[in-house]
This record gives C-alpha cells, structure tokens and sequence, in this order.
C-alpha cells in the first residue's frame, strides 16, 4: 500500500526524486533489520562528529556483504538537510577482482511502531555498486520533523528501527537462443521399401536419416495403424534422437510425406498451408495428422459450413460429425518434437485402394518410394 502523507510533508518532499516510492507492508525486511535505542542521543554524537553517520555491522545478502549508512541528522552534502537519510553500502571488497561491479535492487525500511508497518522506500532501478561508487541510498527517506512525532510511530519512547533487502541480479549464463531453418538443404530423404507386395510386419522402419542436425526415420504401416488396419496406410515421421540430445530439449517442425508416383510425379502428399489443426473428434479420423500412439484423431476446420440448426445448439468445444467436401488437398503439418512426443503422422495417410491402383504408379516393380522431407525447423540452444 503506498504510504500518504500530509500536506505540509508533501511539500517538504518536493525536491526528493520523482521515482522515489514509499509503500507500507507487514512484512519484515528480507535481509537486515537496525534497532536503534537513545536515538536522541546518537544524533547529538553524529553532531558533534565529522563524520555524521552511524555504520551498521556487516550483514550478508544475496552472496555478498553489506552495511547500512544512517544520517540521524541528514546527509547535508547531498541535500538532505532536515532529513532521515539513510544509505546501502557494499562491504568487504577483499578479494574482488580488479574492475569489479555488482548490480542490485534493494529496498530501505523505516518502522511505524504504532501500526506495525514498514515504511518501504525504494525506486525500483537497479543500481551498479563498484570500487568507484559503492553504496547508493536516499538523502532524503523522511522529514526530521515527521520522524521526530511519536504519533507518525517512527520514533517511540527515543527508539526506532531501521532495515534493508538486497537482490543482486548476477548472470549465470543461462539462456536460450531459438532460430527457424527454412527448406534445408538436407531435408529431404527417400526410402526404397522393396519388395511391397511381401510385406507381413505390422510396421517398418526406414533408415536413420540426418537432416537440421537431427536423425530422423520414417515408419510405415503397410496395411494401416490400429483403427486404419484394412484400409488406409499409416505413415509416420519419427525424431530418432531426441533423447540424447543436450542442447536442443524440442523441436518444432513443419513437414511434408509423400508417396511418389514413379511415371508422371503426380505424387501423394500432406503438406502444410497452416489449414488444420488437430483435435479431438469422434467420427470422420480419414483426415487426421498426429501421434500414432494417440487414441484420438481429427482436424478443427477453419471455414467449414456447420448446419444453422445444429450450429445454435453447440458449444465451442463440443464435437459433432460434419460432412467435409471441396477441401484443398494440402493439409497443415506442424508439430513439436519432444522426448514425450517424438512422433508425428497420419493414420489414414492414403487409402490402400488407392496405394494399389496400378494407374497411380505409387507401386513399380513391387517396389514404394516414400519420402520425408522437412519445410521448416527450429533450432533451440543453450547459450554459450
């Protein structure tokens, strides 16, 4: 809650900085609290002293030793005549290597006895403490004459406390560096599957191919994955390597597969035009891109025509059987590859009425040409 104060302290505040901010919390400073008994008497000994300041004993924050600076009487060098000026200063520099600097965030505090509240002053900046400037604070935290009143709860019975936290904001080197690869030139890889007709396994595995750094395999169901069996032809891209890898934890890809027509090229493929997204719905999985261990397949359809009579009825994410016709033949394929989900396809990829039809040359010599090839690829890193 940020602190209000009177008309007449208002004004004696005028020349504070316009980013300085007092708030009131209950809670405890973080780091370093400063009781101070016979303060009456600590300002009349700062008085008559050159120095005009009290030190706090050393405390540790954030990894490194500080001390607390207060002015009973105002730093009057730094226009704090009149005040309660209180400073952060680092401490215990031995041992620092030449040119050393620490950069902080810190908040100063001033206790209201009465309400049980801490006066928190601060301006949110992070500060750079260093061999030439090694402590930064507030020449101006309060008016004397608002700290000197017991009714303000600052000053009680000649008594107040004082405190501090400090978060030294210190680079581990931690970080990432993402980038997208558009169309590498490794990213295409085509695999033979001989003797098609012969084929009893339920799946096979292509080769391991390296493309964007990555090894990469195909999988293929001949006679269809689990509710295609029969049907379709299941075909599968697979990241062979991701759990092994160390500086890259997920991939995003944008793939194409492909079934090629060996006479004319008027291949088979799924490919990508951002259309569809996959989803669950329950009836209508032909047209449907996701993971192969998935018990759910389908495609939310960005401008399909859903009856008005059933379309008033539905709620955003029910899902309904829709008649689907005059769709393009590309469909969007954009998938994150992870360790948890390291494989991407289509169950119902081409029927295999389709894949036997001898007019579509999908099959010459008993032999499938099956390619993958890979649009668009993140590269995620850990920085150096």
């Amino acid at each position: 809650m940020k602190k209000e104060f009177t008309e007449e302290e208002t004004g004696a505040m005028e020349k504070v900085a316009l980013d300085t901010v007092w708030e009131e919390r209950h809670v405890a400073p973080a780091h370093y609290t400063m009781k101070i008994d016979s303060f009456s008497l600590l300002s009349d000994m700062v008085a008559n002293s050159y120095l005009e300041q009290y030190e706090s004993r050393e405390f540790e924050a954030s990894g490194y030793k500080w001390k607390l600076i207060l002015y009973p009487n105002g730093n009057k060098s730094r226009n704090g005549d009149g005040y309660i000026s209180l400073y952060l200063v680092i401490a215990d520099t031995t041992g620092f290597p030449p040119g050393w600097e620490i950069n902080a965030i810190f908040n100063l505090f001033v206790y209201d006895q009465l309400q049980d509240k801490y006066l928190t002053i601060g301006d949110g900046r992070l500060r750079r403490f260093c061999a030439i400037k090694n402590q930064w604070g507030f020449p101006q935290v309060l008016p004397l004459n608002t700290f000197n009143n017991a009714s303000n709860g600052y000053l009680i019975g000649d008594s107040c406390v004082f405190g501090a936290e400090v978060f030294v904001i210190k680079s581990e080197g931690k970080g990432e560096h993402f980038s997208m690869i558009k169309d590498p030139s490794d990213g295409t890889f085509t695999w033979e599957v001989e003797y098609f007709s012969g084929l009893t396994e339920e799946f096979y595995y292509s080769q391991v191919y390296l493309a964007g750094g990555h090894g990469w395999k195909l999988q293929l169901f001949p006679k269809g994955h689990k509710k295609q069996r029969g049907k379709y032809l299941s075909l599968f891209l697979e990241l062979d390597d991701c759990t092994k890898s160390h500086t890259v934890w997920k991939l995003f890809v944008e793939f194409t597969l492909r079934i090629k027509d060996q006479v004319q090229s008027q291949h088979h493929e799924q490919t990508s035009i951002n259309s569809a997204t996959a989803w669950d719905f329950t009836c209508n999985d032909v047209l449907a891109w996701d993971k192969k261990e998935s018990c759910f397949y389908g495609l939310r359809l960005a401008n399909c025509e859903i009856d008005a009579r059933r379309r008033e009825h539905l709620g955003r994410d029910q899902h309904v059987p829709i008649s689907v016709t005059n769709l393009p033949f590309f469909w969007a394929v954009h998938h994150w590859f992870s360790a948890s989900e390291n494989d991407w396809g289509l169950p119902s990829f081409i029927s295999l009425t389709d894949i036997k039809n001898p007019s579509n040359n999908f099959i010459v010599n008993d032999t499938l040409i099956v390619e993958g090839v890979l649009n668009r690829l993140s590269v995620l890193k850990d920085f150096a």
